[in-house]
């Protein structure tokens, strides 16, 4: 199924007294906002974007918000919940709260998952959308961009002897080292992943 289409059905499930050509409507005025700023995708950036505005409404909307912003500093192969959560700066959260929000971007069609790899993932076009409002705050990509190689730099020091998990965490550890550079922190972060 098309990812705009599968954020309207989700967007349309939760919101039951939302009639579909109200919200269709709603999609045009988005997608004539989203022409003056060139976006190419539009429909998806649309549905996507009133899918984030109901977001805010809810009850652990802010944090969801944190998270959906935060996998645009996460490898793009694929991230744990446990990577997602800590880059997001909610490393504090109980196991249970950690599975509960990013299962419930996962429900919103936001988060896939690979059962091969049990990772999620986030399509390219809703990549996209993270990674331009991260542009927007430099300051909060550059925290979620240094929390997400903190959580590496403690991944690899916890597994420096197990080749098989650093393997097996390839690609969140090459985004980390990418990200050292980014923050122009390779003085004090680099030398700790060799």
């Amino acid at each position: 199924m098309p990812l705009a289409v599968e954020i309207a059905v989700w967007h349309l499930s939760y919101a039951p007294d939302m009639r579909f050509t109200d919200y269709i409507g709603e999609v045009q005025g988005k997608i004539k906002k989203l022409e003056v700023r060139g976006v190419e995708d539009k429909s998806v950036f649309a549905t996507l974007e009133l899918s984030l505005e109901q977001l805010k409404k809810e009850e652990l909307g802010d944090e969801m918000l944190t998270l959906f912003d935060a996998t645009g500093v996460c490898a793009e192969n694929g991230f744990t919940s446990e990577t997602l959560v800590v880059s997001a700066g909610l490393g504090g959260l109980n196991r249970h709260s950690e599975s509960t929000l990013v299962g419930e971007l996962y429900r919103r069609s936001i988060l896939k998952f690979d059962l091969n790899t049990e990772r999620y993932f986030v399509h390219p076009l809703v990549r996209q959308m993270a990674e331009e409002r991260l542009k927007g705050n430099k300051e909060r990509l550059d925290f979620f961009r240094e929390n997400h190689c903190v959580c590496f730099l403690n991944y690899a020091k916890a597994h420096a002897n197990s080749a098989d998990d650093l393997i097996r965490e390839k690609n969140g550890l090459w985004q980390a080292m990418v990200q050292v550079n980014q923050l122009n922190k390779r003085n004090q972060l680099f030398p700790q992943f060799l």
